[in-house]
């Protein structure tokens, strides 16, 4: 015997796709991220984002 579910039970079973804002937002913590490890890690250095640049050394 089957039995079909319902739109509520279809969407809460279903996973929602990654939408271009999320995958966007995602992308630019991990470059923030990236960019503060590069600043504290290294001795000297300049991390370029468009229109800034920082330029550092210890």
């Amino acid at each position: 015997m089957r039995r079909y579910l319902s739109y509520e039970e279809m969407n809460y079973y279903s996973g929602g796709a990654i939408t271009p804002t999320v995958l966007l937002a995602y992308l630019m913590v991990a470059a923030g991220c990236a960019g503060i490890y590069k600043i504290l890690k290294s001795n000297s250095g300049r991390l370029s984002i468009t229109g800034i640049t920082f330029q550092w050394s210890k």
